[in-house]
Parts: C-alpha cells; sequence; structure tokens
C-alpha cells in the first residue's frame, strides 16, 4: 500500500502515516515514526530498520510466549467453573435424594446459591490474572 503511494509522488512517512491509519497497527506506527524522524533528522537507515524488526521480532515472540504460558490457566480455570456444574448431575443420576435436597429445601438452595457465587467470583478472578495486556 504504502509503495502504491509513493509511486504516485506521496513522501515515504506520509505513505507510512496513511498505513498506519487503515491498519490501527501500533507497529506500522512505529515503523512510520522511525521513518519520519530519520529522514527530518538523519541517521543510518538500515540500523533503524534492523532495530525495529529486531524489536518486534521479540515482542512477537514475547506475546507468544505469554499465550502459551497462560494457555494452562485458562483451561484450569474452565474445568474448575465447569467440574461442579458436571459433579451435581452425576450425583443428580447417583443419589437423587442427596440432590433434592439442594433443589426442594430453602437452605440447600441458599447453599447452591452461594457455591454458585463463589464459583463465578473464582473464575472471575482467575480470568482477570491471565488477562495479560501486552
Amino acid at each position: 500500500m504504502a509503495f502504491s503511494e509513493t509511486q504516485y509522488g506521496v513522501p515515504l512517512s506520509t505513505a507510512l502515516k496513511n498505513v498506519a491509519k487503515r491498519t490501527a497497527s501500533k507497529d506500522i506506527e512505529l515503523l512510520e515514526v522511525a521513518v519520519s524522524v530519520q529522514t527530518n533528522v538523519g541517521g543510518n537507515m538500515i540500523e533503524i530498520l534492523q532495530n525495529i524488526s529486531r524489536s518486534l521480532r521479540e515482542k512477537h515472540d514475547l506475546e507468544a510466549d505469554i499465550q502459551a504460558k497462560t494457555a494452562s490457566g485458562k483451561l484450569t480455570g474452565i474445568l474448575l467453573a465447569v467440574l461442579p456444574i458436571f459433579l451435581l448431575i452425576a450425583l443428580s443420576f447417583l443419589n437423587p435424594e442427596y440432590v433434592s435436597l439442594f433443589l426442594n429445601e430453602r437452605n440447600g438452595r441458599l447453599m447452591l446459591a452461594f457455591a454458585a457465587g463463589w464459583e463465578l467470583l473464582g473464575f472471575l478472578v482467575i480470568r482477570k490474572i491471565l488477562n495479560v495486556k501486552y
């Protein structure tokens, strides 16, 4: 896209700025700023582009590493949220009298509501902890 614009006479920094606006990419924005500074101030363009390339590669490697490390925590959070529901269903088949106390008695319903609230809170806390912003 930037190449096409430069062929029509648009300066490279303006073309990169347009691409950054269209794609809303922080990486392209960084490239655009570096090219603008280099164009206005001067300097070694090759070195600047190599540094940006290395930085972006490291950033993407770090993002992949974070996703890999948080994947097991996300699975644990889902399992902890779903396990009590499956246990209640299994118990309703294995021992219906036991589960009927939770469903038919006021105190049983209160205990289920209390447990569901804590389950939801635990799930949300795990999700918040594992939601890493980079």
